[in-house]
């Protein structure tokens, strides 16, 4: 994916708004209280968007909280790494349940 030439379009039903356009920040509900692993951006379910991020966050072009990060380590090895990417890949493919 190439952020400079490639567009991609999502419902906006998956969009959690975190900064809004006034600069205010809105805080959406602690993944960490309860959370389900692989959901990053804790709509209550593990998509692409979840997928996305743990990708942008390996490629340093976004960076997690410390819930998210707890919620991405889907392996439980300590770590945010290509492990836990590939788990979410394999679960949105339908190869394995988080």
């Amino acid at each position: 994916y190439d952020y400079d030439r490639d567009v991609a379009y999502i419902p906006a039903s998956l969009v959690t708004t975190v900064i809004n356009g006034t600069g205010n920040s809105t805080t959406p509900s602690d993944p960490t209280q309860s959370y389900t692993k692989g959901d990053v951006n804790g709509n209550g379910q593990i998509d692409a968007a979840d997928y996305l991020m743990v990708m942008d966050s390996l490629l340093g072009k976004y960076t997690m909280s410390s819930s998210q990060r707890k919620v991405a380590d889907v392996n439980g090895n300590g770590q945010v790494d290509a492990a836990d990417y590939l788990m979410i890949m394999d679960c949105l493919l339908g190869k394995i349940t988080l």
